[in-house]
């Protein structure tokens, strides 16, 4: 009969502690395999993060990033490797603290100083690690912000990705995200405007600008704008006539007319409606057997005017 995976771990967490750093790395490599039920050995991996061996390190933390959320016992130890002198090391700890999501937060201080680290793939795992920690990374929002001007798309758009998960608390980097609209490369511009409406209306300042994206030669960049400016709501109403004056013609590759009609009405439905904005929506609305997303917005501003005029009387 077979072993339990429980008991292969025991002799393998034996085996990590050998005198002899070939077998110390064999065993590493034979617990990342096993994985969460090999969790006993959490505190000897750990241990070996400060191996005098480079590659019994860097299996150490790679086996680190296997154990689940069990491994969080070891992020005081992931932090120390985000010093050690060899790149791929720092990456693997970078990543086993990505694995564990909001467990790494007390990480976030260190992983936001990764951000300088002179090597590329250290600088964008921290990234990405950082957008896995979502809200809790807002203190790195500065730091990611100026990773918005990095002349490496791919940090570009990581960083962008990042500051979305963030979410609300990311409104610091709304003036680096409003540039990132301007920029030549359409990816950068529709990175923008998508993670311009994930901080929501915090994002009220990017409004003039995203107004302009609606005429963007990207479908992207225009579909992803007029969806950021429904999500600011209230505060973007200053976009309303472009949003409806886009929404009267189907563009090319830019989804329906209704998507744009719909996303006009969420700027507008918390603000006063005039009977002239209400009737124009009513006239450019296609028949169909489903009706537009908006038609529920126009029947109950009409009702309750209705109802006004009758109480009136």
């Amino acid at each position: 009969e077979s072993m339990p995976r429980s008991a292969v771990a025991h002799s393998w967490r034996q085996a990590a502690r050998d005198r002899n750093a070939s077998i110390r790395l064999k065993a590493i490599r034979a617990l990342a395999e096993i994985g969460p039920v090999a969790k006993s050995a959490i505190p000897d991996l750990s241990v070996a993060l400060k191996d005098t061996d480079e590659q019994v390190r860097l299996e150490a933390a790679n086996a680190l990033g296997k154990m689940g959320d069990a491994a969080k016992t070891a992020v005081p130890s992931l932090v120390e490797a985000l010093s050690d002198p060899r790149q791929a090391v720092r990456v693997s700890a970078i990543h086993a603290l990505s694995s564990l999501g909001a467990e790494a937060k007390p990480a976030m201080a260190d992983l936001t100083q990764a951000l300088s680290d002179p090597q590329r793939e250290v600088r964008v795992s921290a990234i990405v690690a950082l957008g896995r920690l979502g809200e809790a990374s807002k203190g790195a929002v500065p730091m990611l912000a100026q990773s918005l001007n990095d002349p490496d798309k791919d940090i570009r758009l990581k960083a962008t990705t990042a500051l979305g998960s963030i979410g609300t608390e990311a409104s610091a980097a709304v003036p680096e995200l409003v540039k990132a609209l301007r920029h030549r490369d359409r990816d950068t511009r529709s990175f923008a405007a998508l993670t311009l409406g994930k901080v929501g209306s915090g994002a009220k300042v990017a409004v003039p600008e995203l107004t302009i994206a609606l005429s963007d030669l990207d479908k992207d960049v225009r579909g992803y704008a007029a969806v950021a400016l429904g999500k600011i709501g209230l505060e973007a109403k200053s976009a309303l006539p472009e949003l409806v004056k886009t929404s009267k013609t189907r563009i090319r590759g830019c989804g329906s007319v209704r998507h744009w009609r719909s996303t006009a009405w969420r700027v507008c439905c918390k603000t006063k409606l005039d009977r002239s904005t209400v009737m124009n929506c009513l006239r450019s609305t296609p028949t169909s057997k489903k009706p537009c997303p908006c038609c529920p917005i126009l029947r109950q501003t009409l009702v309750m005017r209705c109802w006004r005029r009758c109480d009136d009387r």
